[in-house]
Parts: C-alpha cells; sequence; structure tokens
C-alpha cells in the first residue's frame, strides 16, 4: 500500500510513517526536493490538516519523476 491510499483509508499513522522513510531515502540519496515536499507532508499530517496533506502527497508522482530525470541525465 501507498502513503497516498493509507490516507484514503484514514489510516493515518501510517502514512506518516511510509512518508517519513521516504524523506529518509530521498535525504540520503540527495533528492532535495523530494526530501523538502515530503517534509511539509509530515509536517501537515503531524498537525492533522488531512485536506493539506491529501492535496501535498498527490505532487509526490511528479517531484519522484523530475527526481529520477535528472540523475538520469548525471549519468
Amino acid at each position: 500500500q501507498s502513503a497516498h491510499g493509507a490516507m484514503l483509508q484514514e489510516q493515518w499513522q501510517e502514512a506518516a510513517s511510509m512518508v517519513h522513510q521516504m524523506v529518509g531515502a530521498a535525504g540520503t540519496a540527495g533528492a532535495r526536493q523530494l526530501a523538502d515536499d515530503g517534509r511539509l507532508i509530515e509536517v501537515l499530517l503531524r498537525d492533522e490538516d488531512w485536506p493539506m496533506a491529501a492535496v501535498a502527497i498527490q505532487k509526490l508522482p511528479r517531484t519522484f519523476d523530475d527526481t529520477c530525470e535528472a540523475l538520469r541525465a548525471l549519468m
């Protein structure tokens, strides 16, 4: 299950855990924008701002794709 799927099922703790793992992996990989977007989602989930977290998480696939494309360009 994805973090977005967990949010749709109102499994906020699980979604937060998944996003936190993604933030850590993105930070380790140097994917700054992906990590920053994830941290924003973490804050929104912690603050129980479910509607804004749902909007923010929908941006992650695009940010991920952009990150992968930037990495490919370096190879």
